[in-house]
């Protein structure tokens, strides 16, 4: 497994710190971008990310819309700042609509397309497409991304370059089972790592309680090349790799 975590943009002086620390277990960073300018997002990540034993990717901002054509060019933009810095994958949600003024089906066919499109760009920069699943958040807006029927459609799309990225603590709200990954595992280059209660995202870290066995997760893809990726609030991420540790140590000995 290569172990990583998800931080702000804005904890990105904290990096270096992290990696020192943890350096025996964490292999990957991923930042998640926030609607700062490109331009200062692009100068804050070329002047932090010096460190070459570690991995990176990047998580576009929650803002960006796969299914809205309009906001192609700053998925484009993502690529290109990814891709500045080695970065092995962009992360991408499919994407969200307005249910009373637009059609599910046209707008998922759309970020289908939009998908492929990204994915032929992302490809001639040496940059993989993850996409992420999603859950309805019930807040006005409706998702793209979140049935299991459309998780097997976005798997079918044929780009060479497209992984998924699964959220097992979305999944736990979304899917009937958490670990419907099984089926799908070699179609999946990434899994964001954290718990919840079923119902709300909350974003627990690894070794708390939650509706999910989550050392059953980390056993199940130990011997993979998958990047398993700590997605908790920046105050949690030392319990999650302080557990982590512990857990990795006792498996090894």
């Amino acid at each position: 497994m290569n172990l990583g975590v998800s931080l702000d943009v804005a904890n990105l002086p904290e990096i270096p710190i992290m990696i020192n620390e943890y350096k025996h277990i964490l292999k990957h960073v991923q930042i998640y971008l926030d609607d700062s300018p490109f331009v200062e997002l692009h100068q804050q990540l070329r002047t932090i990310l010096l460190d070459e034993r570690i991995s990176y990717s990047i998580h576009a901002p929650g803002s960006l819309n796969v299914a809205n054509i309009s906001h192609y060019e700053d998925a484009i933009k993502i690529i290109n700042m990814a891709s500045s810095i080695n970065g092995i994958f962009v992360n991408l949600h499919v994407g969200f609509y307005e249910s009373n003024k637009e059609s599910h089906d046209k707008m998922f066919i759309q970020a289908i397309k939009q998908i492929e499109k990204i994915c032929e760009y992302a490809e001639n920069k040496g940059v993989e497409i993850h996409i992420e699943n999603g859950f309805e958040t019930h807040d006005g807006i409706s998702h793209l991304g979140v049935t299991m029927s459309e998780w097997e459609i976005l798997h079918n799309i044929s780009q060479k370059n497209l992984y998924m990225c699964y959220d097992i603590g979305h999944a736990c709200i979304a899917f009937d089972d958490a670990f419907q990954y099984r089926k799908f595992i070699s179609r999946i280059g990434s899994f964001h790592i954290h718990n919840n209660d079923g119902i709300q995202d909350f974003h627990l870290p690894f070794g708390t309680e939650g509706a999910i066995c989550l050392t059953e997760v980390m056993r199940d893809l130990y011997e993979t090349n998958k990047y398993l990726i700590l997605e908790n609030y920046f105050v949690d991420y030392k319990i999650a790799l302080d557990k982590v540790s512990t857990w990795h140590e006792k498996l090894i000995t």
